[in-house]
């Protein structure tokens, strides 16, 4: 049988489906009060239309929705910032090697070896 990556196709099914696996998390009592406080908000029309049953039988929901939205949204910030601080790094890279000599074409290859990035979005 084929090794991917020195590992079978069993062992990367499992991996996967551990990465997969929803797991407890315990959260402090007042953090605890903000998660919800955060849910209500987000569900708010909701709540406003179908009532307060309504939201207390589906709490555990929409807190877990709540939360997996709030490390989604930390997750794209997180990489925003990295893809802003590598191209930083090659503006940077770039600014050296022209100051030590180095051709300007030369120097956006080799501190560019992607190209060069498109100019941010503000």
């Amino acid at each position: 049988m084929a090794l991917l990556e020195g590992k079978t196709p069993e062992q990367i099914a499992a991996e996967v489906m551990e990465a997969i696996e929803d797991r407890v998390i315990e959260v402090s009592g007042l953090s605890c009060q903000a998660l919800e406080s955060i849910a209500r908000y987000d569900n708010r029309d909701g709540i406003a239309n179908r009532g307060e049953k309504w939201y207390a039988k589906n709490k555990d929901h929409f807190e877990k929705v709540t939360l997996e939205n709030i490390l989604v949204a930390k997750q794209k910030q997180l990489d925003k910032y990295q893809e802003e601080r590598r191209i930083s790094q090659q503006w940077e890279s770039f600014r050296l090697l022209v100051s030590k000599g180095v051709e300007q074409s030369q120097a956006m290859q080799t501190a560019f070896p992607d190209g060069i990035p498109a100019p941010r979005k503000k």
